[in-house]
């Protein structure tokens, strides 16, 4: 990403990084699609946004911010991060195998 905030800004780069994604994603969305009701669609957008969308244009920006190596950690903690989140908010309960999994 480092190299890619030479040419584009984080904006852009969110967005290429997300049209790749939905261009690799697309021959199952058209597959999949048929089986969503129209009413439930405004769910998957939000899942969208907070899932990939959000997450894209912060990590973009703060690459702007701080360096690559900082980056790469708190990255890679995401799953420890959703794993405590997962616990202390929603009752999770933690086995070996999510525990193992996430180490």
């Amino acid at each position: 990403m480092k190299k890619s905030l030479i040419a584009f800004d984080p904006i852009q780069l969110a967005c290429f990084r997300i049209g790749i994604a939905g261009m690799a994603f697309a021959p199952f969305l058209i597959k999949e699609i048929k089986k969503v009701a129209k009413k439930d669609m405004h769910y998957f957008v939000i899942v969208a946004l907070a899932g990939s969308g959000i997450p894209a244009y912060l990590y973009a920006l703060a690459q702007t911010e701080v360096s690559s190596s900082v980056a790469g950690l708190l990255n890679s903690m995401t799953p420890l991060f959703t794993l405590i989140i997962g616990y202390l908010f929603f009752k999770t309960i933690l086995s070996r195998n999510k525990i193992f999994g996430v180490l």
